[in-house]
């Protein structure tokens, strides 16, 4: 018994049926078709064809592109206008400045208000000498790293806001450490006294 290869015309699904059997049913749609005539090849469906979409305005950019140049020729001569009023503010103030007499101002030396003085006389602290040796090295350590470089900054309103910031920084350094220590400020202080007096 010889056997025939065909494939279903329905749902073309492959069986294999007997060579003699005049007719098939196809087991997964139930079509039933003929065994003997060759099954045409289904055609496969056109491809569908989705219209062209045109764009507003007629179907050309043009009008975007106009709208886009003025508006970049606008946002420009705001830009512009603006500049040439901010040179004018500028050059106005400059010649009033120009009229008015120089007198000569320097920059006062640099001392911070925000630190707490170090005292001539101190009290010793009720801590180990090898923890107020500490103290007074991280202190030193600290002034180094900011104030203690303070004459390279230049003098002038923009140097003296730096130099106070440094101020007030190194004072919040030292509130910090004294609390880390457990000691008030003041007692800090009396250690820096105590470090400098001894040059440790």
């Amino acid at each position: 018994m010889s056997v025939k290869r065909l494939t279903c015309p329905q749902c073309r699904t492959t069986l294999n049926v007997m060579a003699n059997m005049a007719s098939a049913k196809c087991p997964s749609c139930e079509h039933v078709f003929s065994t003997t005539e060759t099954p045409k090849p289904a055609e496969p469906p056109a491809p569908k064809q989705t219209p062209k979409r045109q764009p507003a305005g007629g179907g050309n950019g043009v009008p975007w592109l106009i709208a886009g140049g003025l508006l970049t020729l606008a946002v420009g001569g705001l830009i512009g206008l603006t500049l040439l009023t901010r040179s004018g503010e500028t050059t106005t103030s400059s010649t009033t400045e120009a009229t008015k007499p120089k007198t000569e101002t320097t920059s006062p030396a640099f001392t911070s208000p925000a630190l707490p003085p170090v005292p001539t006389d101190y009290v010793k602290v009720d801590l180990s000498e090898t923890r107020r040796r500490e103290i007074y090295r991280e202190y030193k350590q600290m002034m180094g790293r900011s104030i203690g470089k303070s004459e390279e900054i230049p003098n002038g309103t923009a140097g003296q806001a730096f130099k106070g910031m440094l101020g007030n920084t190194m004072k919040r350094e030292i509130t910090r450490l004294s609390l880390w220590y457990g000691i008030t400020e003041e007692e800090y202080m009396h250690i820096v006294g105590e470090g400098q007096a001894k040059e440790w």
